[in-house]
């Protein structure tokens, strides 16, 4: 009786999409998405709540064999969301985000045992006031997450059959900046 979640909901949503192998040793792939959502609540005590979500996003990733033993591989992701209120929103809660990530990958086989991968992530996500009417935004958050992995495997088969035995070290850095704005006391900025 206290719960007054349940909503329907109505989804739209497209993707196209290109592979390409350019080179014996160079291929890519782009897709464009785009979505649209509606949430209505089935309740009068959540109807201030229903939204409409709007998003569009797209992708780019290569793999690139540079040697035969070396390899790269590579994303890059852009993404947006909007959420908009459908009624009049007075507490400003219309929101606005914007995703920039990029990967990089770096895959050396040095021989049948050895082997060493690098890979390099970084993701920018900032969250916004949105006015949908005039379409603008004001930042209200940003975060910015970046992972550096380095790895070296050598493996052994142990007899004729298929067992092995894998030994694996490797480094992982994790760090994550933020910056948030406090207040919104000038929103028309």
């Amino acid at each position: 009786e206290d719960n007054f979640d349940d909503h329907d909901e109505l989804n739209y949503g497209m993707r196209l999409g290109w592979n390409a192998k350019w080179k014996q040793r160079f291929s890519t792939n782009y897709s464009l998405t785009a979505g649209f959502r509606q949430y209505a609540f089935l309740f009068g005590e959540r109807s201030q709540d229903n939204y409409t979500q709007r998003n569009l996003r797209f992708d780019f990733s290569y793999n690139w064999i540079l040697f035969k033993r070396l390899r790269l591989d590579g994303e890059q992701r852009i993404y947006v969301t909007y959420n908009v209120k459908d009624f009049a929103d007075r507490n400003f809660t219309d929101r606005s985000t914007r995703n920039l990530e990029s990967r990089l990958g770096a895959f050396y086989r040095w021989n049948g045992k050895w082997r060493s991968n690098f890979q390099f992530y970084r993701k920018e996500i900032h969250v916004s006031y949105l006015n949908w009417e005039e379409f603008t935004e004001t930042t209200l958050d940003t975060t910015i997450t970046l992972r550096i992995e380095m790895r070296h495997n050598y493996s052994q088969r142990l007899n004729k059959g298929v067992n092995r035995i894998l030994w694996e070290v490797g480094y992982k850095h994790a760090g994550r900046f933020r910056r948030l704005i406090s207040s919104m006391t000038r929103l028309e900025n």
